[in-house]
């Protein structure tokens, strides 16, 4: 067996152990869609380790247990975009903020950053005359 293997399994186990922390943890409330996807994690990262220590040369084996891995990873995700989005949706109705809010903003910060663009462009821009100056600046001038 060669020492990549070798390590490759104990960190499979270590990784293990600290998603068992996790989902035993009861200050940290997961929600059931990131517990299932941790849970599958565990066991795969297991049975890695069980397959490195026991020498098996059954590569089946062992993508299969990468694949519940990578499936897993992917559940995790999803329940996180789950829970994302409905904490979006609580904070939203508890600060009533309105759907057309976030588009008045970027509406506001594509006017900022176009705004030099635009006036350079009335520079050139042959059909407009230039603006008059302002009493003050006349007056100045003479």
């Amino acid at each position: 067996m060669s020492t990549w293997h070798f390590a490759s399994g104990i960190v499979s186990l270590f990784a293990a152990l600290a998603l068992c922390l996790i989902v035993l943890n009861q200050r940290i409330n997961e929600g059931v869609i990131i517990k299932v996807g941790l849970i599958g994690m565990i066991i795969s990262l297991l049975v890695t380790f069980a397959l490195t220590v026991a020498e098996s040369r059954d590569w089946e084996a062992y993508w299969r247990a990468s694949f519940v891995t990578r499936c897993s990873v992917l559940v995790v995700c999803i329940g996180l975009i789950v829970r994302a989005r409905s904490y979006v949706n609580r904070l939203r109705e508890a600060i009533d903020i309105p759907c057309d809010f976030h588009e008045g903003m970027t509406r506001s910060i594509l006017r900022r950053i176009t705004e030099p663009a635009h006036d350079l462009a009335m520079l050139f821009n042959a059909d407009s005359a230039p603006a008059p100056l302002e009493p003050d600046r006349k007056k100045a001038r003479q």
